[in-house]
């Protein structure tokens, strides 16, 4: 049986000539957990069980000059969560079975925004949530001889809702990049984000080899056209010597 509490309080502010942030966080949380062991390292098997709860507020803003471009961020949390996990793992031989499930409860609210423009483009995003949430997640790891898959699923429900969302379309050493993000929960998650990226720097050296490739065909198309004529060209000779001959008298052979 092991138990654990902690109360953190932290301030920070700081800037130079080109940023300026602050922040500031209380965390007060408490554990418990315990656990049973039992078999060697050909078989065995344990089983853990652990509680805790946690309390967070915090707040942080940031902003500043990257290059040429001017960033700003922005943040604030004010939650509650309580959580208990289990833990069991059992192995035979090469074989073994490692699983993880946990039920937590959270309730409070949270926001957050951050902005980025100037010469690499515009990013800009945000979110926000508030309510109350319960959920289940659950994971389990096989591994045989080395190898393992893992798996994992979760699920939530609450009177807790939230919205989110940003956009970005932004340049940056020949590479353009434009995304669309966003996330809307209300009782049921619904998430989606498209991004789309397009390497300038690759594509001008695929049209580069392209070419190299064009101009190398171009180059055995009219060697090949050259000696083609070529041949035709003496094909076209010796008929017309043969046709001269045969009208020449003195090379007649009576």
């Amino acid at each position: 049986m092991s138990t654990e509490a902690h109360a953190n309080q932290t301030a920070s502010a700081e800037s130079d000539k080109n940023s300026a942030s602050a922040s500031y966080e209380t965390s007060v949380g408490a554990s418990a957990g315990a656990g049973v062991s039992g078999g060697n390292e050909n078989a065995g098997g344990s089983i853990g069980v652990e509680a805790s709860v946690e309390l967070n507020q915090s707040a942080s803003a940031s902003a500043g000059l990257d290059g040429n471009n001017v960033y700003a961020e922005v943040g604030v949390n004010n939650t509650v969560e309580a959580r208990v996990t289990t833990t069991a793992e059992a192995h035979a031989g090469p074989v073994s079975v490692e699983t993880e499930a946990s039920a937590y409860a959270v309730s409070g609210a949270s926001a957050d925004a951050h902005a980025q423009v100037g010469e690499n483009g515009v990013d800009i995003g945000g979110g926000a949530s508030i309510g109350s949430a319960v959920g289940v997640d659950a994971s389990a790891t096989g591994t045989v001889s080395g190898v393992s898959t893992t798996a994992g699923a979760g699920v939530s429900f609450g009177e807790q809702a939230s919205i989110g969302g940003g956009g970005k379309a932004t340049y940056d050493h020949g590479e353009v990049t434009v995304g669309v993000e966003g996330e809307v929960a209300a009782l049921v998650g619904l998430d989606v984000d498209v991004e789309v990226s397009v390497d300038g720097n690759k594509i001008a050296k695929d049209a580069e080899n392209a070419a190299k490739q064009t101009e190398a065909v171009a180059k055995d198309t009219g060697k090949a056209i050259e000696n083609t004529a070529k041949d035709t060209g003496k094909a076209i000779e010796n008929t017309a010597k043969k046709a001269g001959n045969a009208l020449n008298p003195k090379k007649w052979k009576i």
